[in-house]
C-alpha cells in the first residue's frame, strides 16, 4: 500500500493506492444513510431568519433553534475540525492504472480523534475552474434543518420533494477536500506518464553512450587511419632501416617503424551527478549553494519544491517549501486567487502592516487571518519563502493563537 501525501497547513490531504485498512467498513458508512425522511418538518415561524432547526434523529420529538455561533454545533457540525482526509483505494490500484474511479470513498479524521468515511460521489465536484459563468441566476434556498445522529456529528439536510438528503454541498471543507483528492490524482496520473517518458529518455541515453565508447576503443586501438603496405615493394624498414611513415588524408603524420608513438592525452573524468534534498532551508543555505555554483532551476508543478542545478555537473538539490495554509488554499495559487478566495469565503480586509507594506484579512465568523507580505531583504537566516517570489502569507486559523511558517505566492494569478 502507498501514501502519497500533501500538507496544507495544519490540514493533510493523502491518497492510499492499495488496499484499505483492514479495519475501515466497507458498508455504507453513518454518513451516507438517507435521513429520517421528513419525520419532522422546519416550522419557519420556530426559528428566526439567522436560526435553523436541530433535529435529534435517536430522540423522536426533541428539536432545538441554533445559530452558527452554537457551542454544540461548533463542537460537532460534520465540516468543522477536520485535520486529514485520506483517500481510499480500491484493492489493485497502482501508479499505472489510477483513475478518478479509483477512490471510492474518502475517511475524514477530526481533531478529537473521530473519523467519518463518506463515499466519494455523494461530494459535489467543485473545481477551480467551475466558477460560475457570468449572467446565470442560481437559486439559494435555506437549509431544511440540521440533524444530530447516532455517531455524534450534525449533517446538513436539505429537502426535495418528499424525500430529504445530506447536503454535502454546503460543507465547504468537505467540497474543497474533495476537490483537492481530484487534483492529487490527476497528479499521480501526469507523474507516472513523466516517470515513463523519463526511462524511455534515459534508456535511449545509455545506447548513445554505448555507441561513443564503441567509437573510443576503435581510435585508441588505430581507428580509420592504419598504416597500409604496398605489396611488392621494399622500404627502408626491410633493409633494417627506418621507414618514414606514411600520412593520412588530409595530411595528418601515422608514425612509421621504429618512430614514438606520442601518449596519449589523458582523459577527464566525467563528473556524477546527485540530487539531495533540503527541508526548512533559510537564506543563509542558499547563498551557500550559490557559493558552490548552483542556480534557481524552477519549481515543482504542485508548488511543493524548488530544485537549485548545477549547471556542470548536474547535480541537484531539492528544497521543499514550507506550508502554511489554510485547508482550501493550494500551494499554486499566487496573490490574486488567494484574494479572491478569500473574500468568497468571508475574508475582509482589517488593517494594513506598519511600515512593511502587507495587508492583514480577518473571517470574523471564525477568526482566522492572513497576512499578504511583499518581499523584502533579503537578511541571514530568513526562510527562503519570504524571497521566492513577489509575495508570501502567514495564517493563523482562530485569534489568541501563533502565526503559521511563512509560505510562498507563487508569481501568477
Amino acid at each position: 500500500m502507498l501514501r502519497l501525501q500533501r500538507v496544507v497547513g495544519n490540514h493533510v490531504m493523502s491518497t492510499l493506492i492499495g488496499p484499505p485498512p483492514v479495519a475501515m467498513p466497507l458498508g455504507v458508512s453513518n454518513a451516507n444513510r438517507p435521513s429520517a425522511g421528513g419525520a419532522v418538518q422546519r416550522d419557519p415561524a420556530e426559528c428566526s431568519a439567522r436560526q435553523t432547526q436541530l433535529v435529534y434523529a435517536d430522540e423522536p420529538g426533541r428539536t432545538r433553534c441554533i445559530s452558527d455561533g452554537d457551542s454544540e454545533f461548533r463542537k460537532n457540525y460534520v465540516d468543522n475540525d477536520i485535520v486529514r482526509a485520506t483517500g481510499l483505494a480500491v484493492p489493485g490500484t497502482t501508479w499505472a492504472n489510477v483513475t478518478q474511479e479509483s477512490f471510492p470513498r474518502i475517511l475524514l479524521s477530526y481533531k478529537d480523534n473521530r473519523t467519518l468515511t463518506i463515499d466519494t460521489s455523494d461530494i459535489p465536484l467543485v473545481l477551480s475552474s467551475g466558477a460560475p459563468r457570468p449572467g446565470v441566476i442560481h437559486a439559494i434556498r435555506p437549509l431544511e434543518r440540521y440533524e444530530k445522529r447516532a455517531d455524534g456529528f450534525i449533517y446538513p439536510i436539505r429537502s426535495t420533494g418528499r424525500s430529504d438528503y445530506v447536503s454535502w454541498g454546503d460543507a465547504k471543507n468537505i467540497v474543497s477536500l474533495r476537490a483537492g483528492l481530484h487534483d492529487q490524482i490527476q497528479e499521480l496520473q501526469q507523474l507516472f506518464s513523466l516517470i515513463v517518458v523519463t526511462a524511455q529518455f534515459a534508456a535511449d541515453i545509455a545506447l548513445l553512450a554505448g555507441i561513443a565508447h564503441l567509437g573510443a576503443q576503435a581510435t585508441q586501438n588505430g581507428g580509420l587511419f592504419q598504416r597500409v603496405r604496398k605489396s611488392g615493394a621494399s622500404t627502408a624498414g626491410d633493409k633494417g632501416g627506418k621507414s618514414p611513415g606514411t600520412r593520412a588524408p588530409g595530411g595528418a603524420k601515422i608514425p612509421g617503424e621504429g618512430e614514438e608513438h606520442a601518449a596519449p592525452t589523458p582523459r577527464k573524468a566525467p563528473y556524477t551527478a546527485t540530487t539531495r534534498t533540503m527541508s526548512s532551508a533559510t537564506t543563509t543555505d542558499i547563498a551557500q549553494l550559490k557559493r558552490e555554483g548552483f542556480v534557481l532551476h524552477g519549481a515543482s508543478a504542485d508548488g511543493t519544491t524548488v530544485t537549485y542545478r548545477h549547471p556542470d555537473t548536474g547535480s541537484k538539490v531539492v528544497v521543499s517549501l514550507r506550508q502554511g495554509g489554510p485547508v482550501w488554499w493550494r500551494p499554486t495559487w499566487g496573490r490574486l486567487r488567494i484574494e479572491s478566495e478569500m473574500r468568497a469565503r468571508g475574508f475582509r480586509l482589517v488593517r494594513e502592516t506598519r511600515g512593511e507594506g502587507g495587508q492583514v484579512f480577518r473571517n470574523p465568523d471564525t477568526t482566522e487571518e492572513i497576512r499578504i507580505m511583499p518581499r523584502k531583504g533579503p537578511n541571514a537566516n530568513e526562510p527562503i519563502e519570504k524571497h521566492l517570489n513577489p509575495y508570501y502569507f502567514r495564517y493563523k486559523d482562530q485569534a489568541g493563537h501563533e502565526w503559521g511558517p511563512h509560505t510562498t505566492l507563487p508569481d501568477k494569478e
